[in-house]
């Protein structure tokens, strides 16, 4: 008997992942996952938005140094946040995707993170530590712009493969975005120094680099040229990784 039930349970799990893996590719899923990534995306560029519009209203209580660095910063996140919703509605369908949830749950925990250090114990404000973490926001962000500009059509959040690009940033490095952009979290990370945010930190680009990991696989899969440029450009650190 136990041999017939587990051929049953076969013969019932067979269906549903070809079921789960029609819908996956469906230009319905396509579309929502388009819709709920533009929509968080937005969301928090619309949250900047308010915050520079406060920032400007509240200029003469700020030294001019701080307000400088601090416009730079909310601009270059609204920018990089903007062209993610641009990219996202009109990016190319997927021709490979990854397997399995455990890759996916990465790459939302890469997107999401960043958005929730304002849970954590805030320091004491210092002038110089909130300059300097506005200036490596807008240093980081705003290289971030330039790398996601190359990606243009092909950008995903997920592990997904649309197009190999290989020009740009992309000639030095496999993954400039990722590098750019953590750069600008280390800034959003500064005003929060503590054990805390230091593990946060960590577990951030801990979950980076097997997002990098994922994508690559997906990538390796999708076009057979990869292999090639994986060999002979670094992963984010030219010459070292």
């Amino acid at each position: 008997m136990s041999g017939e039930s587990e051929a049953c349970g076969l013969r019932a799990q067979v269906p549903l992942a070809a079921l789960l893996h029609r819908m996956m590719w469906s230009r319905g899923w396509d579309w929502a996952m388009r819709l709920a990534a533009a929509l968080f995306h937005g969301l928090l560029m619309l949250k900047q938005s308010i915050g520079l519009i406060k920032l400007v209203a509240a200029r003469a209580d700020s030294s001019p140094l701080f307000f400088a660095a601090a416009v730079a910063a909310r601009l270059a996140v609204i920018m990089f946040l903007s062209l993610i919703v641009f990219v996202i509605v009109v990016r190319l369908r997927p021709v490979a995707k990854s397997s399995g949830f455990v890759p996916r749950l990465f790459a939302l925990a890469g997107t999401c993170m960043p958005s929730f250090m304002t849970v954590l114990p805030r320091n004491p404000d210092s002038l110089a530590v909130n300059i300097a973490a506005c200036v490596l926001i807008a240093i980081g962000f705003g290289l971030a712009v330039y790398a996601f500009s190359y990606l243009n059509r092909s950008a995903s959040i997920m592990p997904e493969a649309r197009r190999l690009v290989t020009g740009g940033p992309y000639r030095l490095l496999r993954h400039p975005v990722y590098l750019f952009e953590e750069i600008g979290i280390i800034g959003l990370a500064l005003p929060f120094a503590s054990a805390w945010a230091l593990l946060w930190l960590l577990l951030h680009i801990g979950c980076q680099f097997q997002r990098m990991k994922n994508e690559e696989r997906v990538l390796r899969g999708a076009f057979p040229e990869y292999e090639g440029y994986a060999r002979r450009t670094a992963r984010v650190i030219p010459g070292l990784y």
